[in-house]
This record gives structure tokens, C-alpha cells and sequence, in this order.
């Protein structure tokens, strides 16, 4: 019986004896995981590909430790963006369904404290976007539309913290409330 061994290699950059560029390993012809070196630490986005289950991770580093918005996605579909400061769950995640890609479940971490989670359920919302306003300050417009009976909300994010303005609608289209955010 012919036996199939899959071909895992790995390409690493060194400068100076340590990591310094990119590692990117294969599995086959297959990227499963990507990630930038500078001077030894992780630096940039980490991306990782679980080639059995179909599962792809994209995680910011800067210095090594996991900051900003990571985003998992289950059968090139997203799943879940969670939001890390320090390395530690530090915001809002955000839970998508499975079937529609519509967010399911918002949750709240403070510290990474999975104890202080709220856990909010959004049946009535009909879609969430997020769109790049400037690449280069990561920064993006957010906006979420609930039904035709509910308000939406729009509001800009930069290197995974709100600020700008966030503005509340009405469902007829008229300004609900304007907060100016820091």
C-alpha cells in the first residue's frame, strides 16, 4: 500500500542568530502559518491555517504580545473577532453565525477576566460591517443595522479602540444621539 507522508517545511529568516522576517511553514503547497520576526519577536500579524478543520487565525503582535483585534474565521466564513490589549482579552468580542454572518453574541472582557463577561445576545440585527478607512493607522468605519423597527450604529475604530464620533440612528434615518469618542 502506497503511504502518504505529508510535507511539512519551514522558512525562517535570521539576522544576527535571531528570527528576523518572515517564518512561513507549509503543509504541502499550503501556507499554515505565516508570521513576522523582528530581531526574535513577533511583530505584525500572525497567521495560522488549520488545513483539517478549515480554520484560519489572524493575530496582531507588536513585540511579542498578542494587541488588537484577532479574527478567526471556520470554513473562510468569520467566527469571531476578539479584541486583545497586553495580551489578554481586553474589550469586545464579537461571536458571528454560524449560518448567516450575522453577530450572534457580543461579549465584554475587562483584563482578560472571562469573569466579568456580559454576555448580550443580538437576534434583530440584520448586518455588521467593518471597512477600512486608512490601512496604515488601522484604522475602520464600523457600522451595525439592526431591523427595519430597531437603530443602527456607526462608529470608527483605530488600532482596535473606538474613537471619533459614534452616531445613533433611528430606523427612519434621523440622528438618534451623537457622542464624540477618545
Amino acid at each position: 500500500f502506497p503511504v502518504t507522508i505529508p510535507l511539512y517545511r519551514e522558512v525562517s529568516a535570521y539576522l544576527m542568530g535571531a528570527l528576523h522576517g518572515w517564518t512561513i511553514k507549509y503543509d504541502g503547497k499550503t501556507v499554515v502559518a505565516k508570521t513576522f520576526y523582528n530581531f526574535g519577536l513577533k511583530n505584525d500579524v500572525a497567521y495560522y491555517y488549520d488545513t483539517k478543520n478549515r480554520i484560519e487565525v489572524w493575530s496582531p503582535y507588536v513585540n511579542n504580545v498578542l494587541t488588537g483585534k484577532q479574527t478567526e474565521s471556520h470554513n473562510g466564513q468569520i467566527f469571531r473577532e476578539t479584541n486583545y490589549i497586553g495580551g489578554v482579552k481586553n474589550g469586545e468580542e464579537y461571536i458571528f453565525g454560524s449560518t448567516d454572518g450575522k453577530v450572534s453574541e457580543r461579549r465584554i472582557f475587562h483584563n482578560g477576566n472571562a469573569d466579568t463577561t456580559h454576555y448580550v445576545r443580538y437576534p434583530l440585527l440584520i448586518w455588521y460591517t467593518k471597512e477600512f478607512i486608512d490601512r496604515r493607522n488601522n484604522e475602520y468605519k464600523i457600522t451595525y443595522r439592526y431591523n427595519l423597527t430597531q437603530d443602527s450604529i456607526v462608529y470608527y475604530e483605530r488600532g482596535g479602540a473606538r474613537n471619533g464620533k459614534q452616531i445613533t440612528y433611528h430606523s427612519n434615518g434621523k440622528v438618534m444621539e451623537e457622542m464624540v469618542l477618545s
